[in-house]
């Protein structure tokens, strides 16, 4: 992956005189900060953990589509749910 960064990163930082390629050419930063880095990096991290949480998540997933589903009249009237706050709250 960092292979693929470097080239994305060297592409982006290259001095392309002529045609842009997007828009983002005219706004894009002239050099690269440590900062901007940094950022890169939690960005990865981020996503590395959500990808590492797939197996998990997939598994919630399955169990909610596989439960049974249920009906409104389940569901607690607002005047129930106004009571449960209350008493939340007086707790």
């Amino acid at each position: 992956m960092h292979d693929l960064l470097q080239g994305s990163h060297e592409y982006q930082m290259l001095d392309r005189t002529g045609k842009a390629s997007s828009l983002l050419d005219k706004i894009g930063p002239k050099s690269w900060t440590v900062e901007m880095t940094e950022e890169l990096f939690e960005v990865l991290r981020t996503i590395k953990r959500s990808l590492a949480m797939a197996p998990e998540l997939l598994a919630i997933l399955d169990r909610i589509i596989q439960s049974s589903p249920f009906n409104t009249s389940e569901l607690a009237e607002p005047e129930e749910l106004n009571l449960i706050q209350a008493e939340h709250h007086s707790i």
